[in-house]
């Protein structure tokens, strides 16, 4: 690979420090000098209101006082001792700028120099009309109109009469000068900036330092750097041609040292991944083989018409091979021959005793077909599967034939019951199940237990693995047995005569009822139809079913 023309490395290592740095310290002195100046203005702001506060007290502390000492003069009308106190309560203050001492009826009774009314006046404005409601005690305050940096406060006088009651006798108004908030105030910030003005220097002297500084240390650590790194690009260059032969010479203990042990590791590593990922690949292949395979075995999901019987059936796996499968052969005598098997377990083990035991099925094509019985099928498939896995693997399987008059004989292998969905065109449909007991095959006590069934026209017989019935929901409660039952009476009250549609409204509850949550076993389902006339028994004879046991 041609080497791109560009910057080197070292080069650019200077460069990115210097400018690091640079802007490191930049970015520092702009928020320095940013916070010293917030501070600055934070500060005189602080010392505005504790001025503001300490002027707020002070002020209402002199309302008091004024109210307190002109309160007996204002009852007695001494106009000379109430222009006397003014006067001093004002010479008192250097802040008070003015006072007015005031008559119940709001009007001036005395006020000092520099009142804007005197006496007679009224003051007719937001702060008097507070007065002449305010309760005793109370200070009311405003900002002056006419000078903002004044503050105007007034406060009701109260004095007891011989009762012991506080009758009102007049009011208090005084202004209070609060220009020094506002001197403090700028006083602050020009202090705080002049410190800042001197932090700016200091810092442009300390960036100029370390600017010498980052330019000597980038320029050796590039030389460090660069040397080992132009070795790695050749390692990496090796890797990606396929050479995983190739190892860096490591003479470093940091982390470029570190990095060329790993791509020795990585190299090494490299050489068995590839040859994995080609197995792995393969065993895919063989997989998805396995699995096309497999379904061929299954008849696919369509209705299938033999005789007087129509069936579908549905056979979904957990993984991508199963245990579950099923089939079908309609006999030359005009039987029907169905099988259901399950083996224990998923995956290719469960596949490959899955398929001998369906191949175990079709060998009965070279036997007398009057010959054939479910128990000599469920006979031909544990013999099979007994060859091929021992008992390691067991399966279970429900075999069944069905004769054109309706009549049907069945054996059982550990599988789950089926039901039968009795009288459908008539006025009581029911259901049904065919209840005979046994041990699964391959098993060390096997044992095959069989019975009979006349079915009556329209009736069905529902098939089904335990992977159905098991069937989890996301809250981890099983569809069960129950779930299915109320399923098939319910199609049954409908009338229904078709197998298609009562296979998928199974397999609509099912899905509804597990979500999104992944199956975590095989499912399948057969549904079958009986389409002709029964030539035996009535519908309550029909239904009795003979059973018998049979020793492998």
């Amino acid at each position: 690979m041609a080497r791109r023309a560009g910057f080197s490395l070292g080069t650019k290592l200077i460069l990115g420090t210097v400018l690091l740095i640079a802007a490191a310290v930049s970015s520092s002195a702009w928020y320095s000098l940013s916070t010293l100046d917030d501070l600055a203005r934070s500060s005189g702001d602080a010392r505005r209101a504790d001025l503001e506060k300490a002027i707020h007290r002070e002020s209402e502390l002199l309302a008091r006082n004024a109210a307190a000492s002109a309160a007996s003069l204002l009852a007695s009308n001494d106009y000379t001792r109430l222009e006397e106190t003014a006067r001093r309560l004002v010479d008192e203050n250097t802040s008070a700028v003015w006072i007015a001492l005031l008559e119940d009826s709001g009007a001036v009774a005395a006020a000092s120099a520099a009142a804007p009314g005197k006496q007679g006046v009224r003051f007719d404005d937001e702060l008097g009309k507070k007065i002449a409601t305010a309760p005793a005690g109370t200070v009311e305050s405003m900002t002056d109109p006419a000078n903002p940096s004044r503050l105007l406060l007034g406060a009701p006088v109260f004095l007891a009469d011989s009762s012991g009651n506080e009758v009102r006798v007049g009011g208090v108004r005084l202004s209070f000068d609060r220009s020094e908030m506002d001197i403090a105030k700028q006083k602050t910030i020009a202090e705080g900036r002049a410190r800042a003005r001197e932090s700016a220097e200091r810092q442009l002297i300390f960036a100029a330092v370390l600017l010498v500084v980052g330019v000597l240390l980038g320029g050796w650590q590039a030389v460090r750097i660069s040397r080992p790194l132009r070795a790695l690009s050749a390692q990496a260059r090796h890797i990606a041609s396929g050479d995983f032969g190739q190892r860096v010479a490591v003479d470093r203990r940091d982390e470029i040292g570190e990095l060329g042990e790993s791509f020795n590791s990585m190299a090494a590593s490299l050489a068995l991944l590839v040859k994995e990922v080609g197995v792995k690949a393969a065993l895919e292949r063989e997989m998805e083989v396995a699995r096309s395979i497999q379904g061929l075995m299954t008849p696919p999901p369509e209705v299938v018409t033999a005789g007087d019987f129509r069936l579908i059936g549905r056979c979904e796996m957990a993984s991508a091979c199963g245990g579950d499968w099923w089939s079908y052969r309609h006999l030359p005598d005009g039987r029907v021959l169905v099988v259901v098997g399950d083996v224990t377990g998923h995956g290719m083990p469960s596949a490959m005793i899955a398929a001998t035991g369906r191949g175990a099925v079709e060998s009965l094509a070279f036997v007398d077909p009057a010959a054939i019985t479910p128990q000599l099928a469920l006979q031909a498939i544990d013999r099979a599967i007994r060859d091929v896995g021992g008992t390691s693997l067991q399966m279970t399987c429900f075999a069944m034939t069905l004769s054109p008059s309706g009549s049907v004989d069945f054996a059982n292998a550990g599988h789950t019951f089926p039901y039968v969905l009795c009288d459908t065109r008539g006025a009581n449909p029911g259901i049904e199940v065919l209840p005979v007991r046994s041990n699964p095959l391959g098993s060390s006590r096997p044992l095959i237990a069989e019975g009979q069934y006349q079915l009556g026209g329209g009736d069905f017989i529902i098939l089904t693995s335990d992977g159905l019935t098991d069937r989890v929901s996301r809250e981890g409660t099983r569809f069960g047995e129950k779930r299915l039952r109320k399923t098939l009476i319910e199609e049954a009250s409908r009338g229904t005569q078709d197998v298609q549609a009562l296979c998928a409204r199974i397999v609509s509850e099912v899905n509804t009822f597990g979500g999104a949550e992944p199956a975590d076993d095989d499912i399948t389902l057969v549904v079958l139809q009986y389409n002709g006339v029964a030539t035996r028994g009535s519908s309550r004879q029909r239904r009795s079913t003979g059973k018998r046991g049979a020793t492998v």
